[in-house]
């Protein structure tokens, strides 16, 4: 994590050193092929597109050829919780930066549905201290650009959304070998 007290939070509730702290962009200092499995749970729901592509090659990177990159991204759904938040009065400063993250819903939904990579951000969404706005915010990755955009380097594995259970998208991809 980016956040020195996460690491920290994180290495003391399993009570492992396993938990490192990286900068924003790599490289990281572990080696080519080093892994079989990266997982990464609500990290691109809020990385820019520089920062995903980014990481994304870091993963190509350190995977082992056939190696598997699972990640979690906003959901299609979570436009509608900002639309809620702006609906909102008297309510915390993230949901107003929320809900003024996008002027033109309509227009962000429609980018997203064929097939672009949203982001925005803005003071009170770019999440503060090590989590600056150069690089976080709120993210939505639709099936399609991960199709496109991943696919020269990964095999697109699959995609799976269940609202009832948890509120982001997963997408599995594997390195080819």
């Amino acid at each position: 994590d980016v956040d020195p007290s996460f690491v920290k939070l994180t290495q003391s509730l399993f009570k492992s050193g396993n938990f490192i702290e990286c900068a924003p962009f790599p490289p990281t200092a572990y080696a080519a092929g080093s892994f079989d499995l990266v997982f990464a749970y609500s990290v691109f729901s809020h990385l820019s597109e520089k920062a995903t592509l980014a990481w994304m090659s870091e993963f190509e990177r350190i995977l082992k050829p056939g190696g598997v990159v699972a990640f979690t991204t906003r959901h299609e759904s979570f436009f509608d919780f900002c639309e809620w938040a702006a609906a909102q009065e008297d309510t915390s400063p993230y949901l107003q930066a929320l809900g003024a993250l996008f002027p033109d819903m309509a227009k962000v939904r429609q980018a997203f549905r064929d097939g672009q990579f949203i982001h925005g951000n803005s003071h009170g969404v770019g999440g503060g201290g090590p989590r600056d706005g150069s690089f976080y915010g709120e993210t939505w990755i639709p099936e399609a650009y991960v199709r496109r955009g991943f696919g020269t380097r990964f095999e697109y594995v699959a995609g799976y959304f269940d609202g009832s259970k948890y509120d982001q998208a997963c997408f599995v991809m594997r390195k080819p070998g």
